[in-house]
């Protein structure tokens, strides 16, 4: 009921019609699509003569707020429309799978899918004539496992929790599980890699010792993650709104529902040496805006506002880690 209070709380305050605002001195915001709690946006519903009716409007509390949020109430609405979305999967159908979108494909676009992945990953797994892989989510299409395969791995093991593949190729393993619990006997893979997987992991500290478990002496995990927001922050021109948005709204908006967990590189790369890996690679493939950036570093939770542009402005990751010989 708290929670109910304060987010409603935040929205609504009346202002006479020809009344300006001053600029208040903390532009933080509420809702999804770039904002959080910090700021009251005050909002009037105003009819014609100055009366409430049918024929209502909305203002913001100022003009210069008009200019930076035009959405806002575009995306007051898909918060509200989020949390009762996730609300509805607690209460009624608990977690639902994660995006496997590439079951839709058809064949054709799932292999270019695979090829593009494989592109980018395999000159960091190196060599693998011979040896055994491990794949942590491969979602719906196991096409990666495949081509390490004809790259002449001798097994691919392919770690999925909700696992519906189109079909499993010949030397693939298909395991239900989470990567938190891979059940494969300790030092049994020689290489595993990941492609936009670990930004969904609840547990990172947790899954780095896992792969680390299973890797033989020598082995490398190759890590390309997707740092941009999902779900409810899907605009490709702000990717890091999910930033912005205050613990207790997003969990009331994603708790239920697979979606960023809004780790940022530097947890990761920590991650990953407290598990006994050794970084070798950990660059940017993407990077949001310097300008865009510069409004993200104001808004964001505390806790990220003093971290290193790096650290901050990556939208997409990849790490890579090799278990001492």
């Amino acid at each position: 009921m708290n929670t109910i209070r304060r987010f409603m709380s935040a929205t609504v305050t009346v202002l006479p019609s020809n009344e300006r605002v001053p600029e208040p001195a903390d532009e933080r915001c509420l809702f999804a699509g770039g904002v959080d709690g910090r700021r009251r946006v005050e909002l009037r519903r105003e009819g014609k003569g100055g009366g409430a009716g049918p024929h209502a409007r909305y203002s913001l509390e100022c003009q210069a707020a008009r200019a930076r949020h035009p959405g806002m109430i575009t995306r007051l609405s898909k918060t509200a429309a989020a949390v009762a979305r996730n609300q509805g999967h607690r209460f009624f159908g608990g977690a639902p799978r994660g995006g496997h979108r590439t079951v839709a494909w058809d064949a054709a676009a799932r292999a270019a899918h695979a090829a593009e992945i494989f592109a980018r990953l395999a000159p960091l797994v190196g060599a693998v004539s011979g040896r055994v892989g491990l794949e942590i989510g491969p979602g719906d299409t196991l096409g990666v496992c495949r081509l390490f395969r004809a790259a002449g791995a001798a097994r691919v093991y392919a770690v999925e929790r909700f696992a519906h593949p189109t079909d499993v190729p010949d030397g693939v393993e298909l395991l239900r599980d989470e990567v938190e619990h891979i059940a494969l006997p300790p030092g049994s893979v020689h290489f595993a890699y990941s492609n936009d997987v670990f930004e969904h992991v609840r547990d990172v500290p947790g899954a780095f010792p896992s792969v680390a478990a299973a890797l033989a002496p020598g082995g490398v995990f190759v890590n390309s993650v997707d740092l941009r927001g999902h779900t409810s922050y899907t605009d490709a021109r702000r990717p890091l709104e999910h930033l912005c948005c205050p613990d207790w709204l997003y969990s009331l908006m994603h708790s239920h529902i697979v979606t960023s967990n809004r780790v940022r590189p530097c947890e990761f790369v920590a991650a990953a040496r407290a598990a006994g890996f050794v970084v070798e690679v950990c660059r940017a493939e993407a990077s949001a805006d310097p300008a865009y950036l510069a409004t993200v570093r104001r808004r964001a939770l505390r806790r990220w506002r003093g971290l290193p542009d790096f650290d901050l402005a990556t939208t997409q990751l990849m790490l890579a880690c090799r278990k001492p010989a």
